[in-house]
C-alpha cells in the first residue's frame, strides 16, 4: 500500500510537471519507476510525452512499443500515434488516411473526428505539418480517479474503455445464444406439456441476470441538472422535462434486450443530441458503443436520404447499401473507398459515402458494384458525405 501511494504521488507530480512544460523533470521521475508502472497505460503515456519533448526519441520509441503491445486501444496513446504519423507523413492524403483508419477502429472518439475534419481543410500542408504542436492533437488527461486502484491491482483500466465494452458485449451475445437455444427447446416442449407458461416465465426471470451490464446503467433518482433549461434551438433535440428523457432511456434499454438495436440507437442518439446533462450523455455514449460492438447485427436497407434528414440520430446504426466503388485504396490492413450509393450511371445516384474497412480486400476494383453492410458513424464536410465503417463488402451484379 505504501509503495502504491508513493507511485501515485510521483505520477501526479509528473503530470503537473508536464502541464507546466517542465518535461525533463517529468522524465526524471517517470523513467526511474518504469518497472513499477509498465502495467498501466497512463504513466507510460506521460513518459512517452516527456521523452518526446525532452528529445529522447529512442526512449520514446521503446515506450511506444510497450504501449502498442500492451494497450493498443488506449485512446491517449492512439492520439499520440496519429500525431507522430502526421509529423512524418509525406502529404495530406497520407495523414487523412491515417486518421480515417484510427476513426474506423475508434469511430466515436470526438477528438479524432475533430482533427480529421481539421486536416480535410488544409491548404498549405508543409506549413501545417511544421507548425503542428502535440498539445493541439493529443489529449493529455488528468490522473484518472481509479489510478490508485489500478496501480495496486484492485481495478482494471477504465470501466468505459473499448476493451470493457467488448467484454460486456461478449457476455450479452452469449446470453442471447443460450436464450435462443432455450426458446427453441421450449417450442418443442409446448407440444407435450401444459405447464409451458410457467416455464417460460421462470426462464425469462432467470435470463435477466445476463443483462446486468445494461441494467446497471441508470440515470439515478434525481432530475437536478439532468436537462438543461435552454432554448429549443440550441440543441437538435429537446426534452421539456426529466420524465420524458427517462422514458426514452428506459425504452432504449428494453429495445437492446429485445434485439431491436437500430431502434435503440435512434432513441439513444436523440438523448445524446439533446439538452440532457453531461453525466447522462456519458451513459448514453456507453450504450451506443455497447450496441456498435455487436458483430451479428441486422443490417437494414435504410434510404440514404432518410439518414440525411437527421444524420446525428444514426450514429451506430447498422445499414446495408449498394453502390459503385471509386477512389479505392487498399493496404496496411485497411480498405478505403468512396461509394456512389444507389448508382445507376455517372449522373444518377442517391449520394456519396466514404467507406472504411479494417481489413485489406484485394478483390475489389474501382468501378465494382458492391453491397456494403456496415455501421454509420457521421457525415463529412459541407457536402455531408456519409462515413460508414464496413463489416462486410460483397460484389454484386449491376
Amino acid at each position: 500500500m505504501e509503495n502504491t501511494e508513493k507511485t501515485l504521488k510521483l505520477v501526479k507530480e509528473a503530470y503537473k510537471f508536464i502541464n507546466d512544460r517542465k518535461y525533463s523533470h517529468a522524465f526524471a521521475i517517470l523513467d526511474e519507476m518504469t518497472a513499477s508502472i509498465n502495467y498501466d497505460p497512463y504513466p507510460l503515456f506521460l513518459l512517452a510525452v516527456a521523452c518526446i519533448y525532452s528529445d529522447k526519441f529512442n526512449r520514446a520509441n521503446e515506450i511506444m512499443e510497450i504501449l502498442g503491445e500492451k494497450f493498443p486501444d488506449y485512446i491517449p496513446f492512439v492520439h499520440l500515434q496519429a500525431f507522430l504519423k502526421l509529423k512524418s507523413a509525406g502529404g495530406p492524403e497520407e495523414v487523412r488516411d491515417n486518421y480515417i483508419s484510427y476513426i474506423g477502429k475508434h469511430p466515436f472518439d470526438p477528438f479524432l473526428q475533430r482533427i480529421e475534419k481539421k486536416i480535410r481543410n488544409i491548404k498549405n500542408f508543409e506549413k501545417f505539418q511544421k507548425s503542428a504542436k502535440l498539445y493541439d492533437f493529443v489529449h493529455i488527461p488528468k490522473p484518472p480517479k481509479d489510478l490508485k486502484d489500478r496501480l495496486s491491482g484492485k481495478a482494471k483500466i477504465g470501466d468505459h474503455t473499448d476493451r470493457e465494452v467488448k467484454k460486456a458485449v461478449k457476455k450479452f451475445k452469449y446470453a442471447n445464444l443460450i436464450y435462443s437455444i432455450i426458446v427453441i427447446g421450449l417450442a418443442a416442449v409446448i407440444l407435450m406439456t401444459s405447464d409451458i407458461m410457467y416455464r417460460v416465465v421462470g426462464l425469462k426471470n432467470k435470463n435477466a441476470r445476463y443483462f446486468k451490464e445494461i441494467d446497471m446503467i441508470n440515470l439515478g433518482g434525481s432530475s437536478f441538472d439532468a436537462v438543461k433549461k435552454i432554448n429549443r434551438n440550441t440543441t437538435p433535440e429537446f426534452y421539456a422535462n426529466f420524465q420524458d428523457l427517462v422514458r426514452d432511456f428506459r425504452k432504449s434499454k428494453r429495445l437492446i434486450k429485445s434485439g431491436r438495436l437500430n431502434d435503440a440507437v435512434l432513441l439513444l442518439n436523440r438523448i445524446y443530441n439533446s439538452n440532457a446533462g453531461y453525466s447522462i450523455k456519458e451513459k448514453v455514449d456507453f450504450l451506443i458503443k455497447f450496441v456498435t460492438e455487436f458483430d451479428d447485427r441486422k443490417f437494414e436497407n435504410i434510404p440514404y436520404r432518410e439518414i440525411l434528414k437527421k444524420p446525428y440520430l444514426y450514429r451506430g446504426y447498422s445499414l446495408k447499401w449498394k453502390g459503385k466503388i471509386t477512389n479505392l485504396k487498399t493496404g496496411s490492413r485497411k480498405t478505403l473507398f468512396t461509394m456512389l450509393v444507389d448508382y445507376k450511371n455517372n449522373d444518377v445516384f442517391t449520394g456519396v459515402a466514404e467507406v472504411f474497412a479494417g481489413t485489406e480486400n484485394k478483390e475489389l476494383n474501382n468501378g465494382d458494384i458492391v453491397e456494403v453492410k456496415g455501421i454509420f458513424t457521421e457525415t463529412i464536410g459541407s457536402e455531408k458525405r456519409m462515413y460508414v465503417f464496413a463489416k462486410m463488402i460483397e460484389k454484386v451484379m449491376p
